[in-house]
């Protein structure tokens, strides 16, 4: 059930715009423990705001039984949103029983046998009577620079175990861009995650334009991978020669080679495959797919676009 409303008021030539905005949802329990986990992962706290889905993938359905607060502000001027922030908030009724979290749940079942107090304790971490207060938002000084920012706020911690900001400018020659993650606890390895992204891209002539991007690991003060490149793109076609250079390591806090035995086979071969220097050519015929961006296209996998 998803109930809201729009405030408006006008203010000369902007529109400024209030929605409160409350989500309530359910799903059932089911008991599920003979069916295997093929694909299924943990949503973010982020998308789970308005979602009644808990988990990607098929293999488990969660059960819950929520609602949530939301406040949205926006100024528009010339059709443009100048300024937006969106404050959440997802409270919890009773505990939840289907988890997928694969490096919670045997330590648990481990610690069951030998004490239940610990166990219970576990527990209550993963079933709050709330999530952090979620925090998104978006400044445009004029059209031509965009600042977006995330986190989630924990007050019982007084910490942010998540946030992320994105930074892009256009000017006369070009297009320079900066974007930060961090996450305190991502993916199944419980590893911190703390990375950054930083572009240019230089427009020489009329289709000629120079690219450089670098990423970096700000945990562990170490270089991903470093780009420098000259691009040429017309109506019909777009050729770049880069230059990369990657770095991998499976020395990363978090790693444990014992935990993850059949894991050292395959990050020697990605580490031995990707820790290279290389020359990289691409030539594109615009006809041929649907894309119509500019020579810039490489950063569509980066962390500007999360």
């Amino acid at each position: 059930m998803d109930i809201s409303s729009l405030f408006l008021k006008k203010d000369d030539a902007s529109f400024h715009i209030l929605r409160p905005r409350i989500f309530y949802g359910y799903v059932g329990y089911e008991e599920q423990k003979m069916n295997p986990i093929f694909d299924t992962n943990k949503i973010t706290m982020m998308n789970q705001l308005f979602s009644t889905y808990r988990y990607s993938g098929m293999d488990r359905i969660g059960d819950q039984n929520f609602y949530t607060f939301s406040l949205e502000y926006r100024k528009r001027e010339s059709n443009m949103d100048k300024l937006s922030i969106i404050v959440s908030r997802k409270f919890h009724n009773g505990d939840k029983k289907i988890f997928v979290d694969h490096t919670l749940m045997p330590m648990m079942e481990t610690q069951m046998s030998q004490n239940s107090l610990v166990t219970n304790s576990m527990v209550s971490m993963m079933n709050t009577d709330k999530d952090p207060l979620m925090i998104m938002g978006k400044f445009m000084p004029n059209k031509n620079t965009k600042l977006m920012f995330y986190g989630s706020y924990e007050d019982n911690k007084k910490k942010f175990p998540m946030a992320g900001i994105t930074v892009n400018h256009k000017f006369k020659k070009g297009t320079i861009g900066y974007a930060k993650r961090y996450n305190k606890v991502a993916g199944d390895f419980n590893n911190v995650l703390n990375y950054s992204e930083f572009f240019v891209n230089i427009n020489l002539n009329a289709g000629l334009s120079i690219i450089t991007k670098i990423k970096r690991d700000d945990h562990s003060h170490s270089k991903i991978e470093s780009i420098l490149g000259i691009g040429y793109e017309n109506c019909c076609f777009a050729f770049r020669i880069t230059s990369s250079d990657k770095n991998l390591s499976k020395y990363i806090d978090g790693y444990d080679q014992n935990t993850f035995m059949y894991l050292n086979d395959a990050w020697d071969n990605i580490i031995r495959i990707e820790n290279k220097s290389r020359i990289n050519f691409e030539f594109e015929l615009k006809g041929l797919n649907s894309s119509f961006e500019k020579i810039n296209r490489f950063i569509n996998n980066s962390v500007f676009n999360y």
